[in-house]
């Protein structure tokens, strides 16, 4: 059966946000860095505000990779967030270039004075298996050092601890070290990777279900509060052929970048949705529906853990397309490009 895709909205993105190195997991390595600036970025998705307004076209927008711009900047993209109806009280430490202590301690202050007092850290593990995953040595260090100084300045601290088979032998030891930084005063959610981006490449890193429970109690304690609804491959492909709902994109996707900035400019916001819708239509004909997928390039006897429908339909369309060399499409206009 063919994929029918009705547009409801649009998802903007762009990669102005540049990481100061990059992740061996990366999950949004798709997005190629950006130089065009904030405010011609801005402009865009003051058009598409407008656009929504004039006719119920909804939209989304995310800047780029990383929290390290400057003030200037930061202040735009919190006008811009503002505008687009909710406040941006957050950033996270991920793409942060490493800083000395009177430097972050200056760098928050310009955050704080902004109304930014929630400060985000993903740790993959802790010391030299934190800083492999991030591919950035002293990252760890760094990490666990600013969160320490951001609790010091009454700011608030986030933490994401990833469930991967070479970091649960360290979970604990990892919550020991978090404990003596933030103890109680720290958020902290577990999970496995989600299968997107660089991340698709670590498949072989991907836990089970039995891993899982099979853990510490103080370990099981931070998974992510939707850990009953992560399933196995093999429970999916059941999900799925029981007649359970399936995702069902609705969002057309634009990633401005230099190589497009200029034509997007131009066109108006009405002949870039129709243009895209055109294009995605295109993209999603080929790819079987889910029921399909999971029927015939599901891994019945697969038990590791995926989080979302969407992780696992990307894998199965990678395994469609492998077996099906001369289908080609353009995966970044749909949810399968993740």
């Amino acid at each position: 059966m063919v994929r029918d895709f009705i547009p409801t909205g649009i998802g903007i993105t762009t990669g102005i946000g540049q990481c100061a190195y990059r992740c061996l997991y990366c999950q949004i390595a798709l997005h190629e860095p950006a130089t065009f600036g904030v405010d011609r970025y801005a402009a865009v998705i003051d058009r598409f505000l407008d656009y929504k307004e004039k006719t119920g076209f909804n939209f989304s927008q995310w800047m780029g990779y990383s929290f390290d711009i400057s003030a200037a900047d930061f202040f735009k993209q919190i006008a811009l967030c503002k505008r687009c109806g909710y406040d941006q009280t957050s950033f996270l430490l991920g793409g942060v270039r490493l800083m000395a202590d009177d430097e972050l301690k200056k760098w928050y202050e310009e955050r704080l004075a902004l109304g930014c007092d929630y400060v985000g850290a993903s740790y993959f593990g802790h010391s030299e298996t934190h800083d492999y995953w991030n591919n950035q040595p002293g990252q760890f260090e760094f990490q666990v050092r600013a969160q320490k100084t951001a609790l010091s300045m009454g700011m608030k601290v986030g933490q994401r601890l990833f469930l991967l088979k070479s970091t649960l032998p360290m979970m604990e030891e990892l919550l020991d070290i978090l404990d003596e930084t933030s103890g109680a005063d720290a958020s902290r959610a577990a999970f496995p990777l989600f299968y997107s981006g660089l991340a698709r490449r670590y498949d072989d890193e991907r836990v089970t279900l039995e891993m899982l429970d099979n853990q510490p109690d103080r370990v099981k304690a931070v998974y992510r509060s939707d850990k009953p609804n992560w399933k196995s491959e093999k429970d999916w492909i059941t999900w799925i052929l029981d007649g359970k709902d399936a995702f069902k994109p609705s969002f057309l996707n634009l990633n401005l970048s230099d190589a497009n900035i200029d034509e997007i400019e131009r066109m108006s916001c009405q002949e870039i949705v129709d243009d895209l819708t055109l294009k995605t239509k295109k993209a999603y004909a080929p790819i079987p529906d889910t029921c399909e997928l999971a029927d015939r390039y599901g891994d019945r006897t697969n038990e590791k853990v995926y989080m979302f429908l969407w992780d696992m339909e990307c894998l199965w369309v990678d395994r469609f397309l492998e077996q099906h060399p001369e289908i080609r499409i353009d995966r970044e206009l749909t949810y399968f490009g993740r």
